[in-house]
C-alpha cells in the first residue's frame, strides 16, 4: 500500500563532482500516479530519477534536499540497463514485480522493441494506482499517453509540473510552448 497524498521532494539540488545538474528543486509527485519527466537532453531528468532512486544510484551522484515520506519498495530501470533491449524483458519485470511501491523508468521505449511498446503502455497503465510510476522519456507522444502528471525540467530547472492536459493543452510557461513545438 502506498502513502496518501503526494511524494514531496524540496529543495534538491544534485551533480556529479564539482557540476550542478539540479538546482534547488521542489516538486510533489502524485502517488498513485504516472509522472513522465520530459526536457531536452543534459536537463537533470535521470539525475531526478536517481535522486529518487536513493539506493543504486551512481556513487559520484551527490544529493542534498528533502524527500518525503520514505518509501520503502522501489524499482528501477535505468537507461541503457544490460538486458533491456531484449524482446520481453522489460516486460517481465513489470510483470513479476515484488511489491514496489514506486517504479521508476528511464527512456523505457527506447529500450523496448517497437512491438513491445503497446504491451507496455498497457502494462504501465495497470501498475497505478496500487504503484506511483515515474518515466523520464523524450517521447512527447508516450508521455501524453501515458501520464497523469508531466514535468518540465531545462538546464536543472523545474519550469513546469502539471496535470498531463494541462501541460500538453494549457501550458503555463512559455518555455513549455517552446518544448512542445521544438522538442527542445
Amino acid at each position: 500500500m502506498i502513502p496518501s497524498g503526494p511524494w514531496s521532494i524540496r529543495g534538491l539540488r544534485a551533480g556529479y563532482g564539482a557540476k550542478t545538474a539540479i538546482h534547488a528543486l521542489d516538486l510533489d509527485l502524485p502517488l498513485g500516479r504516472t509522472t513522465t519527466v520530459v526536457g531536452p537532453g543534459g536537463s537533470g531528468k535521470t539525475t531526478l530519477l536517481w535522486a529518487v532512486a536513493g539506493a543504486g544510484r551512481p556513487e559520484s551522484l551527490w544529493l542534498e534536499g528533502d524527500f518525503g515520506p520514505p518509501i520503502e519498495a522501489r524499482l528501477v530501470v535505468p537507461q541503457k540497463a544490460p538486458r533491456c533491449s531484449e524482446p520481453g524483458y522489460v516486460l517481465g519485470l513489470l510483470e513479476n514485480l515484488p511489491t514496489p511501491s514506486i517504479v521508476l523508468l528511464d527512456e523505457p521505449f527506447v529500450q523496448v522493441p517497437e512491438e513491445e511498446h503497446e504491451a507496455l503502455h498497457r502494462r504501465l497503465a495497470e501498475l497505478t494506482p496500487d504503484r506511483t510510476v515515474v518515466c523520464v522519456t523524450h517521447n512527447l507522444r508516450h508521455s501524453r499517453r501515458m501520464s497523469d502528471h508531466v514535468v518540465l525540467l531545462v538546464e536543472g530547472e523545474l519550469i513546469e509540473s502539471a496535470p498531463v492536459d494541462d501541460f500538453f493543452e494549457r501550458p503555463q510557461h512559455p518555455r513549455t510552448t517552446d518544448f512542445l513545438i521544438t522538442g527542445s
